[in-house]
C-alpha cells in the first residue's frame, strides 16, 4: 500500500458544465419526490424514491465525483468506477485533447474524466502576449508538467502504479440498482 505524503495537494477544478449538470438533475430528482411529498401521496414517493436515488447517484458518480488531484510526488486520477494513483517518476507524457491523459512509462494510458475541457480556438479576442503564453489547456497542463518534473528531480522511489475500483460507491450504485429492481418486480 501506498504511504500517503503530508504535502498539499492541489486538486484541478472540473469542468463547469458536469457540475451545473450534477445539480440540474439532482435538484429535478427533488423536485419531483417533493411534489409526492407535498400532495401526500406516499405510495408514488414510496416508488419513486430508489430511482430517483440511483439517477442522483448516477449524476454523481458520472458528473462530480471524477477529479484529479496532485503534489510532488504523485497525483491521483478518480474516475467513475476507478482511482489511480500514480507516482510521478512512473508518467512519461501528460497530454490533453478533450481531456488529460497520462501515459505511464509501461505504455499503459490513463485518461482522466474530470478534468475541465480545453478552451475552444477563437472563442475570445486574445493580446499578441496572451497568445505566445497561453495555448488551450496550458496552464492546467504546464502546473502537471511541473509537478512531475519537479518529482523527478527528486529521485526515482520505483513505487508501483496503483490502479482500483472505488468500492464503495459501486455498492451504493448496486444496491440501488437492486432495489429498483424488486420495486419494479413486486409492483408488476
Amino acid at each position: 500500500m501506498r504511504e500517503r505524503t503530508q504535502t498539499v495537494m492541489t486538486s484541478v477544478p472540473r469542468a463547469g458544465s458536469s457540475l451545473a449538470a450534477f445539480w440540474v438533475l439532482t435538484g429535478f430528482g427533488a423536485l419531483l419526490l417533493g411534489d409526492a411529498v407535498v400532495r401526500g401521496d406516499w405510495g408514488i414517493f414510496g416508488l419513486s424514491l430508489a430511482p430517483a436515488c440511483l439517477v442522483a447517484w448516477l449524476g454523481w458518480t458520472l458528473l462530480y465525483r471524477p477529479e484529479i488531484r496532485f503534489d510532488v510526488t504523485h497525483v491521483v486520477v478518480v474516475n467513475p468506477g476507478r482511482i489511480h494513483c500514480i507516482p510521478w517518476e512512473r508518467v512519461s507524457e501528460v497530454g490533453q485533447r478533450l481531456q488529460i491523459t497520462f501515459e505511464t512509462d509501461d505504455g499503459k494510458r490513463t485518461t482522466c474524466w474530470g478534468s475541465p475541457f480545453p478552451e475552444k480556438p477563437g472563442l475570445r479576442r486574445r493580446t499578441p502576449s496572451e497568445k505566445r503564453f497561453r495555448e488551450p489547456g496550458s496552464a492546467l497542463i504546464g502546473a502537471l508538467d511541473a509537478s512531475r518534473r519537479n518529482s523527478s528531480s527528486a529521485g526515482s522511489s520505483g513505487a508501483p502504479v496503483e490502479r482500483r475500483w472505488d468500492v464503495i460507491p459501486l455498492g451504493v450504485g448496486a444496491a440501488l440498482a437492486v432495489v429498483c429492481i424488486v420495486e419494479f418486480l413486486i409492483t408488476r
